[in-house]
């Protein structure tokens, strides 16, 4: 179902497949658990936002270890393509960033891999 960005009251069906559909898009802080399942999208166009930071558990508590998602990131880059990617770098803590410099260093890190 897709509401009409001009008239609320107007709602299109549409069938789920990749002749309707011109993309689907993914926001995620890991891409590993859905790199094993990518052939079930092998037919569909897709957009990945995967958010990386270097920010440890005290801020992201519930996110594994960052070597392994930018692992999973450049894997997921591989299989779909490099222009089906984006990096995102959110939140940015700027007090953190400039006052800590391990946050700086991390940020420099992730960068260059």
């Amino acid at each position: 179902m897709v509401r009409s960005p001009y008239n609320d009251h107007l709602i299109y069906k549409l069938p789920f497949n990749p002749e309707v559909i011109d993309c689907l898009g993914f926001c995620t802080k890991d891409p590993g658990k859905m790199i094993p399942r990518l052939d079930v999208l092998k037919d569909w166009k897709t957009l990945w936002h995967v958010t990386i930071t270097p920010y440890g558990k005290e801020y992201e508590p519930g996110v594994r270890d960052k070597r392994e998602i930018v692992s999973a990131f450049k894997n997921l880059s591989l299989r779909v393509g490099k222009d089906r990617v984006v990096w995102r770098y959110d939140p940015v803590f700027f007090r953190l960033y400039f006052l800590f410099p391990p946050i700086k260093h991390g940020f420099r890190h992730y960068l260059l891999s």
